[in-house]
């Protein structure tokens, strides 16, 4: 038997179809809440954008998706999380779970020198984050709250992450809802 970690994404891998094609390993197993983080779209990136991350916050909730990922797809996953550069690697993160029981998991959180950017996240990755939230069934408010960030167009038409996003929400059923945002 396969040895397993269970991850909480609450980025653009909350969609099932992106985290997959990274590790193919990723079952989805629920949703799960962060009492006390903010999400926040301001993690500056080395592709001149932002990205998603969770900062502790009083008061605030943030939201994610549970997968389980074989051990070896954490190695890969570490490789697209920048590790070390862009995020770190947490592997004993509490969160809670519908039914208010307390989990831990394993997840990635940004360095703090990282977190406020004044880049918002490029269209396509956030159509990603929010695509996750809604297939998954996060929360009506907190998916209205994500979909009300402020975005900016890639700059790079042909960037492979822009086109691979493209397909990933036409592959989830998203696409016709972004076709004139994600086309190149």
């Amino acid at each position: 038997m396969t040895e397993t970690v269970t991850y909480l994404a609450y980025g653009s891998n909350m969609l099932t179809g992106r985290l997959v094609a990274r590790c193919a390993s990723a079952q989805p197993v629920g949703i799960a809440s962060v009492p006390d983080y903010r999400l926040v779209a301001s993690k500056t990136c080395s592709d001149g954008s932002g990205k998603a991350g969770i900062v502790p916050a009083a008061g605030h909730v943030a939201h994610g998706v549970l997968f389980d990922l074989s051990i070896a797809d954490v190695a890969v996953l570490d490789r697209f999380e920048n590790l070390g550069v862009e995020y770190h690697r947490h592997d004993a993160f509490g969160v809670m779970m519908p039914d208010g029981a307390a989990r831990t998991v394993m997840t990635y959180l940004p360095d703090e020198k990282d977190l406020f950017g004044d880049i918002p996240p490029y269209d396509w990755y956030w159509g990603l984050v929010a695509a996750g939230a809604r297939e998954h069934g996060i929360a009506s408010d907190y998916v209205e709250m994500l979909e009300a960030i402020a975005r900016i167009e890639d700059p790079v038409a042909d960037r492979p992450s822009r086109l691979e996003a493209a397909r990933l929400l036409e592959e989830a059923g998203y696409w016709p809802k972004s076709r004139a945002r994600f086309s190149a």
